[in-house]
């Protein structure tokens, strides 16, 4: 326990000496070599000290060098552990993304991360992580590059993938939470609200497509009259989006 803890210091006076030598201009691959050893054998180490590294990121974020070479370091946890490697983008990569000079590089880490953990059975993401996601995406990608903003979709989609492959028999209990955020958020203001529409069409979309297998615990009237409802919604959404000139 002690030699890991002096470990998890060490990896802390790495990641500031990374910072300073390369605000000197001076050589930091031994830097780079020690972290991503560290990391790869102690994930955790990453998000460990979560306070401080985002104070060292906001410290030298508009120097985009030094402050990419720090999310490139906080990142290497996620590498082999999704938990970190999620947890490290939340807090880490998330509140920078609006940057210009960093948000590709936060999408494109979210991209690999999930590319490269998809098919491991060790990857879960809880019902609360997928909505909390929804939200953080949905709040951030309003003020990125219309292409950004497609890119981060996309990856809200394969993350979302991989909570129905792993949610096992638990997708009614997410329907059901869904469909309770529908009603009153469905139209925000005289805005309209993606995330609603993206989590309705997802759900008509799986029983249209697992037809065969869902029909036979649905019961009827309950599908009908959430139909019906959701035709009148989508008949203000449409008239909305006329007004809009969407």
């Amino acid at each position: 326990m002690l030699e890991k803890q002096i470990l998890n210091y060490f990896f802390d006076v790495t990641l500031t000496a990374l910072a300073n030598d390369m605000s000197r201009g001076q050589q930091v691959n031994g830097h780079r070599i020690l972290l991503q050893m560290l990391a790869k054998q102690y994930p955790d180490f990453c998000i460990a000290s979560l306070a401080k590294s985002a104070s060292l990121r906001n410290s030298y974020q508009n120097r985009p060098p030094i402050g990419l070479s720090l999310l490139w370091a906080f990142g290497q946890g996620g590498l082999n552990d999704f938990s970190v490697g999620l947890k490290a983008w939340q807090d880490l990569f998330l509140p920078i993304i609006e940057l210009k000079n960093y948000s590709k590089y936060v999408i494109q880490y979210l991209s690999t991360l999930l590319d490269n953990h998809t098919s491991l059975e060790n990857t879960r993401i809880s019902q609360d992580q997928l909505f909390a996601m929804f939200d953080l995406i949905n709040n951030k990608k309003n003020n990125l590059s219309k292409e950004l903003s497609s890119d981060l979709i996309l990856q809200l989609s394969k993350y979302k993938d991989i909570f129905f492959i792993q949610s096992g028999n638990k997708l009614q209990v997410t329907f059901n939470q869904i469909m309770k955020k529908l009603p009153n958020q469905y139209l925000s203001g005289n805005s309209l609200d993606p995330y609603n529409r993206q989590a309705i069409a997802t759900l008509f979309d799986y029983i249209d497509s697992n037809w065969d297998i869902v029909s036979k615990n649905l019961k009827w009237k309950s599908l009908k009259m959430t139909v019906f409802s959701t035709k009148k919604l989508v008949g203000k959404l449409s008239e909305a989006r006329k007004r809009m000139n969407i």
